[in-house]
C-alpha cells in the first residue's frame, strides 16, 4: 500500500491517481482513453475504460474524508480540492 492525499492505496490506484495529479497540473486532466490505454493496453477499449471508471470510482471513495477527489468532465479527469472547481 502506498500514501497519497493521506489515504492508503493498492499500487495501481496509487499510480492512476498520480497520473491524474500530475497531467491535472500541467494540462487540466487527462482522458479516460488515455488511462485505459497506459494501465490496461491489451484490454478491449470499452472493457479498459469501464476499469479505469471503476478505479476512480474507488480511489474518490477512498479519498471521501480528505480535501481531495477526482472529477469527471466529459471523460476528462482532474484531481481538485474539494469547493475549488
Amino acid at each position: 500500500m502506498q500514501v497519497r492525499c493521506g489515504v492508503r492505496l493498492p499500487p495501481l490506484k496509487a499510480r492512476m491517481l498520480d497520473m491524474i495529479r500530475d497531467v491535472t497540473r500541467g494540462r487540466g486532466g487527462i482522458a479516460r482513453e488515455t488511462l485505459a490505454w497506459v494501465f490496461f493496453s491489451g484490454v478491449r477499449k470499452r472493457d479498459a475504460e469501464n476499469r479505469v471508471k471503476s478505479h476512480v470510482w474507488q480511489i474518490n471513495e477512498l479519498l471521501e474524508e480528505t480535501e481531495y477527489k477526482i472529477i469527471n468532465r466529459n471523460g476528462t479527469y482532474r484531481l481538485i480540492k474539494r469547493g475549488h472547481i
